[in-house]
């Protein structure tokens, strides 16, 4: 990652390692797009809520252009690779952010506390089976080989926006799973129907290869 990145503002927060499939359709955000595929280089996807711009996003880097569509709207695959922290920002001649960044990573590494992590899975893996939701056999693959669990869980778990920015500006593992347990707990409580969480996560928009 460059210290000066394209910057794409989305309703959107995606976690590290995630794939996520983005419809292109902006004139200003398809030359963002041909310029990176051109300079082999990623952009920042920042998340908008009420009208704020978070100073804490992920970089992508473009896995798949899937479709490039006569009026060249882009049809692409991202993948996070890292966390950044914006340091300025400021809007180019065509229209979009680019900004000045620094890599954001958790703090000095802190052991992950082993039963708090398979609390928040097994847990999860409640939920999903009350809900009788499935769950294609790459994510929860994906799920057993993730470093940090939390981010994983996340892509699955119901979370708001707010609460997505929260998981992903928290500096510490253990934290980001205190979290998604509260989170998870409330979830527990609260599902009466199975189409409760069905419905929550149906249009979540991560892949899992």
């Amino acid at each position: 990652m460059k210290s000066t990145i394209s910057i794409f503002p989305l309703n959107l927060v995606l976690f590290p390692e995630a794939y996520y499939s983005l419809h292109i359709f902006e004139n200003r955000y398809k030359i963002m797009i041909a310029e990176c595929l051109s300079q082999k280089e990623g952009f920042g996807i920042v998340s908008v809520i009420d009208e704020n711009v978070a100073e804490i996003g992920s970089y992508v880097e473009i896995s798949q252009v899937t479709k490039i569509h006569e009026n060249n709207d882009f049809d692409i695959i991202v993948q996070a690779k890292s966390r950044f922290l914006t340091i300025s920002s400021e809007t180019n001649s065509i229209g979009f952010l680019e900004a000045f960044v620094a890599p954001f990573e958790d703090s000095i590494t802190t052991e992950v506390i082993q039963s708090k992590e398979e609390e928040a899975i097994s847990l999860f893996t409640q939920i999903i089976e009350k809900s009788k939701i499935t769950i294609e056999d790459s994510f929860w693959k994906n799920l057993r080989s993730a470093p940090l669990k939390s981010f994983k869980i996340a892509e699955k778990a119901g979370l708001t926006l707010k609460q997505q920015q929260d998981l992903l500006s928290s500096r510490n593992e253990n934290e980001r799973l205190d979290i998604l347990l509260n989170h998870l707990q409330k979830v527990e409580t609260f599902l009466e129907t199975e189409d409760y969480y069905k419905d929550i996560i149906a249009g979540d928009g991560y892949i899992n290869f």
